[in-house]
């Protein structure tokens, strides 16, 4: 409890594998150099021209530069605190303070920050002191740290003339040390564990906070007795205990309570005593999922400063809430009715924040109505769903709606905007001036009367745009894009999907448009044919399915999947990862790939890393096309008899083949040729019979045979002496007893069997000798009776009994001579439930 915390920088591996794919190089960032240094400072640290002139300042504050080290956030630091210095006896002090003796080891702060926090003044400390809740490496929400400095009033200006919340805005995180004996403030972390009270450690009468930061066990004590011990708190949180279910009413005893947080629990309801909390400020409702109703008293508590009920049932608000004219709501959504009680009037007196979707637009009766909802002054509401409710049958009036969606035109601060089920036959306008410049996000689904698209392309900071179900739209045209020479410029996102009546996309005449766009997703769109856009720059995924008359030239992409297109032309420079099924393309594409074609044409595929291929007629399959490849899947070839290789290929490492009914055989020195193979998955190919002479590589770890019974009888020749498979999943053999002596490798360390309804028995020769196995798993064997008399390989720690229903024997010695056994489990195994809990390991 009450450990110290400090802002970190977190690496995430996924930056370093965008740096590789868009080719660029990593920077190790230095210190700034002595003259920049100098600038940095200077230009904020001196109050006025004379004091910059005066060469005591200056030679004293060269060498404050000189202990910043270099460091930007030093000198950042530093200047803000001599800029209120007007005195050269407070800048002589701070240059020889002792701080800057302490290394970072000893203290784990700049000392330009500890500097920076000991000339705090002492209302400001406190806010510094109280991040001591959080442990280490917490990540701090700067909004609601600032709420519990407000809660706890941290944050009253001696001048008065900036209010808590500016205040708080202004501040760092610095990270004090210690815990002081005479604890006021409490934070709860156990991880698992169960929290029982606090003991003789801290008198919970004089607590002040009590908040967890990681809530992951049980409690103990029972909620009206921890309710009990509050005598002064003022800043609650309870956040993600499972056991609040019920808020007793003892609860309105915390006459001092100013933060109530109970999200992620399980109430369903708040007591009437909430009613006494006239000093509360925040109240937190977030994620308690079956929380349908808020009490009708809230417009009660006139100190009451911010109510959050994110993703709840509650889909109004109460009566008269809008009195509290300093009170922010921060709510999911807003089902509008058809009273004046509970319509889309009630949204207008409240200062709504955060994302917020007002849901059966379609109860609106009078559009003047929408207009009262005031939805253009709403500032802080970044994201915004607005929809409507189809009910089939029924008449439409689609001028009534289109002055609705009219009326409720966002602010121009709005980011994401998601509209669905709109039947107006036109956009609002607010759409269609560009209105809304700082939008990033727009999803536009099932507005199945629209002919037109607003000009999205002007919108300069759009970065997804997704568009569904429109199916008046048969044509996309250059108004689309803005008649803009730049159009969609900050755009990385675009998905169009089930635009059944869409024909033509008119772009080829509209020059640098998507300049930034990276990810392109066109499914169902069975009517779409001519021209795709244009890139420079190749896209990171392009994904276009269900669009059989589709005839294009495809931009340049980095990873491609095609499903059910027409004939599509490809560039295959920049591409490393292809999947595609039931299109022509692959015809076209793949055709000439045979062991017979010169290797002089083989450069076209080299840069591919990954393929994935369903449905062609193609007899040979030959690696060498592909020297790159490090994931293959081959499906439902019906014609394929062979995969062929000529050349050594040292990147591929997984390969699938699965509903191929010919195919016969793999190269035939696959073992040398295939140095990397370590996952092999084979599935439904009867007539494969058996591996290469030469066997398979030595490196396989991870191989499973699914519907293969012959190639599985195969196995005793296809391992060598320094086999390394480790895992290997065998389904849909015909056999009555497996595995048969010496048919497995000695390397397994995890067998599954499984769907074999001929299966009787597991050989005991074949399983025992397999001395390094740890996991065995019998799956779906319905007549499988026993299993070995002689018991199981000493090796194994998990046994897995699945869909076994006929299994009768099982020796119990057999079991516990497996000394190290650490989990049994059967499942739909009803002879064995029977057994004795005594007779189990």
């Amino acid at each position: 409890m009450g450990a110290s915390a400090q802002s970190s920088w977190f690496w995430d591996p996924r930056n370093e594998k965008v740096a590789l794919t868009m080719r660029s190089e990593k920077h190790l960032l230095q210190v700034l150099k002595e003259d920049y240094c100098w600038d940095l400072f200077a230009k904020h640290a001196f109050q006025s021209a004379n004091s910059h002139s005066d060469p005591d300042f200056i030679e004293i504050g060269k060498k404050i530069v000189k202990k910043c080290n270099g460091l930007p956030l030093s000198l950042k630091t530093m200047r803000s605190l001599l800029h209120n210095k007007s005195s050269l006896c407070d800048w002589e002090s701070i240059m020889k303070s002792e701080i800057w003796d302490f290394s970072e080891n000893e203290s784990d702060i700049l000392p330009a920050l500890r500097l920076s926090y000991l000339h705090l003044p002492p209302h400001l400390k406190k806010c510094f002191a109280f991040c001591g809740l959080f442990p280490k490496g917490h990540r701090f929400d700067r909004d609601l740290l600032i709420q519990l400095w407000m809660a706890e009033n941290f944050l009253e200006s001696p001048s008065q003339k900036k209010s808590p919340q500016e205040i708080g805005e202004q501040l760092g995180v610095d990270k004090p040390k210690g815990i002081s004996k005479i604890t006021r403030h409490c934070s709860f972390s156990n991880h698992g564990l169960c929290f029982d009270g606090f003991g003789s450690l801290i008198d919970a009468q004089k607590l002040h906070t009590f908040t967890e930061t990681t809530w992951s066990g049980s409690c103990k004590i029972s909620i009206n007795d921890l309710f009990s011990k509050f005598k002064c708190i003022r800043v609650l949180s309870l956040a993600r205990c499972d056991e609040l279910t019920e808020v007793p009413e003892s609860v309105g005893n915390l006459k001092h309570l100013r933060s109530l947080n109970f999200s992620y629990s399980n109430i369903e309801k708040l007591p009437d005593s909430l009613s006494l909390f006239y000093k509360l400020q925040i109240l937190k409702l977030n994620y308690c999922l079956k929380l349908e109703e808020l009490p009708l008293y809230l417009h009660q508590l006139d100190n009451l400063r911010r109510l959050e009920f994110v993703q709840t049932r509650v889909k109004n608000v109460p009566a008269h809430l809008g009195k509290l004219k300093d009170l922010q709501v921060l709510m999911s959504s807003f089902c509008v009715k058809k009273s004046k009680e509970f319509g889309i009037l009630q949204l207008g007196e409240l200062d709504l924040h955060g994302s917020l979707i007002i849901d059966e637009l379609h109860n609106i009766e009078n559009p003047s109505d929408a207009l009262e909802a005031n939805l253009k002054n709403k500032l802080h509401v970044t994201w915004l769903a607005l929809t409507w409710k189809l009910i089939v049958g029924s008449p439409v009036d689609s001028t009534k709606v289109e002055n609705v969606i009219e009326n409720l035109r966002p602010s121009k601060c709005l980011k994401k905007l998601s509209v669905r089920n709109y039947v107006g036959k036109q956009f609002p306008n607010w759409l269609l001036n560009n209105s809304l410049p700082n939008l990033v996000y727009l999803g536009l689904h099932n507005c199945k009367n629209c002919r037109r698209f607003p000009p999205l392309g002007l919108l300069p900071f759009l970065k997804e745009l997704m568009i569904s179900e429109c199916d008046a739209i048969v044509n996309i045209d250059a108004d689309f894009h803005g008649n803009n020479s730049c159009s969609f410029k900050s755009l990385e996102k675009l998905e169009l999907s089930c635009m059944v009546q869409w024909e033509k996309w008119e772009c080829k005449a509209v020059t640098g448009a998507f300049p930034r766009l990276q990810h392109l997703s066109i499914d169902k769109c069975p009517k779409l044919k001519g021209h795709l856009p244009e890139k420079h720059f190749p896209l990171i995924t392009l994904k276009i399915t269900c669009c059989q008359q589709l005839e294009a030239s495809t931009p340049r992409t980095i990873a491609l999947e095609v499903h059910h297109c027409g004939k599509l032309q490809f560039e295959w420079a920049t591409m490393k990862s292809l999947r595609m099924s039931d299109t022509n393309t692959e015809a076209s594409l793949l055709e000439n790939i045979t062991s017979d074609i010169s290797l002089q044409h083989m450069d076209i595929y080299s840069s591919l890393t990954s393929m994935s291929v369903n449905s062609v007629s193609l007899r040979t399959f030959s690696l060498d096309f592909f020297p790159k490849l490090r994931t293959l899947s081959i499906t439902e070839f019906p014609n394929l008899q062979t995969i062929s290789q000529d050349h050594l290929h040292n990147h591929l490492q997984n390969v699938t083949i699965t509903k191929c009914p010919k195919f016969e055989s793999f190269p035939t020195n696959m073992h040398t040729l295939l140095p990397s193979l370590t996952k092999l998955h084979i599935a439904d190919c009867p007539r494969l019979e058996s591996f290469p002479k030469g066997g398979l590589p030595s490196n396989l770890k991870c191989m499973s045979l699914n519907n293969c019974s012959r190639l599985v009888g195969s196995l005793k020749g296809a391992f060598g002496a320094n086999a390394l498979l480790e895992m290997l999943s065998i389904e849909e053999v015909d056999a009555e007893c497996f595995p048969e002596e010496g048919l497995l490798p000695l390397s397994l360390t995890e067998l599954m069997i499984s769907g074999c309804p001929n299966l009787k028995e597991i050989d005991h020769k074949g399983l025992y000798q397999l001395s390094s196995l740890q996991t065995l798993r019998l799956l779906n064997c319905p007549n499988l009776q026993r299993l070995p008399a002689e018991g199981l390989p000493k090796s194994i720690s998990h046994l897995q009994l699945w869909d076994c229903p006929n299994l009768k024997e099982i020796d119990h010695k057999g079991l516990y001579q497996v000394s190290s056994f650490q989990t049994l489990k059967f499942l739909n195994c009803p002879n064995l439930l029977s057994l004795p809990a005594e007779d189990l390991p």
